[in-house]
């Protein structure tokens, strides 16, 4: 059953959907890269250990060994990013906006499928 936009389907958990518009995924992607890019503490205090040293490694264009703390694709694409810019905060801002965007595809998993994603997990 459709009525003004909302779909509700006869069922006994009473899901209703509403259809986003790209106003909205665009504010829902603006609201999740300020809380990233505010999330990150202070930027003179960022450091990077662990798989980060690795990603940053590759981002400076110094060779990452084999590794699995590394995935080969992130690396290769910080490596990329490095011949682009040296500023170690692109790194920040680049897996900020990826995260942003990430959040988005959820958004838009979760519109298109929403019995599957509200109830996952819950047998009737």
């Amino acid at each position: 059953m459709t009525t003004n936009g909302l779909s509700v389907p006869p069922s006994k958990y009473h899901w209703v959907v509403v259809k986003l518009r790209p106003l909205q995924f665009f504010a829902l992607f603006l609201s999740a890269l300020l809380i990233r890019l505010v999330w990150v503490p202070t930027w003179s205090m960022l450091a990077f250990e662990g798989h980060e040293r690795l990603y940053l490694n590759a981002f400076e264009g110094q060779s990452v060994g084999p590794s699995t703390a590394a995935f080969p694709a992130v690396t290769i694409l910080y490596g990329g990013l490095g011949k682009v810019t040296q500023d170690p905060r692109a790194r920040v801002v680049f897996s900020a906006i990826t995260g942003s965007l990430g959040v988005v595809g959820l958004a838009v998993w979760a519109h298109r499928s929403p019995p599957t994603f509200a109830f996952s997990g819950v047998t009737s």
